[in-house]
């Protein structure tokens, strides 16, 4: 590496960005033991309470949760993980490992027909997996899973004072 190299760094490629993801993601994840003990019902009127200082306190173990669920349903919906691998195929084939010019017959294709390709493509792949129906499932069984930890879980002493609640918390995916 030459010295002008740390003064010119390298713009931030997909696994960078995924690393710092991981990083900010294992930063918000709060204990499991105090995520997995202390349950009880809300005293009346106090559940909407609970569960948005649950879902602030909680906001990194409910993505992690979340994710989990997106890769276990998609590793059980074959046609839907195929599908994704034939697409990141694709996109790794077109903008990645190809460096010169796309060329069909005579006609070289522009990055802006590449672009209106593989969003085509993307959809059609996408849709006639079913993968707009795991996705639903995945969001509703996240939802349910959110909703009912954050509205039995009861913060402890600690959860009330080490970070307070927000009227709109950040999303737990950035």
């Amino acid at each position: 590496m030459n010295a002008g190299d740390w003064n010119n760094p390298a713009p931030a490629t997909t696994m960078t960005v995924l690393e710092q993801y991981k990083a900010k993601l294992a930063e918000r994840i709060r204990p499991w033991r105090d995520f997995f003990t202390g349950f009880g019902l809300p005293p009346s009127g106090e559940t909407k309470a609970r569960i948005q200082q649950n879902v602030a306190y909680f906001q990194g173990n409910y993505a992690a949760l979340t994710l989990l669920v997106l890769g276990f349903s998609i590793l059980t919906s074959p046609f839907v993980a195929i599908s994704l691998l034939i697409l990141a195929g694709m996109y790794f084939y077109l903008y990645i490992h190809r460096k010169e010019p796309l060329v069909i017959g005579d006609r070289t294709i522009e990055d802006r027909e590449k672009n209106i390709i593989m969003i085509v493509a993307s959809v059609v792949l996408l849709l006639g997996s079913g993968a707009p129906g795991v996705l639903l499932w995945c969001a509703t069984v996240s939802a349910l899973i959110i909703v009912s930890h954050g509205a039995l879980h009861i913060p402890s002493c600690d959860d009330l004072f080490s970070q307070p609640v927000l009227a709109n918390p950040a999303p737990a995916i950035v």
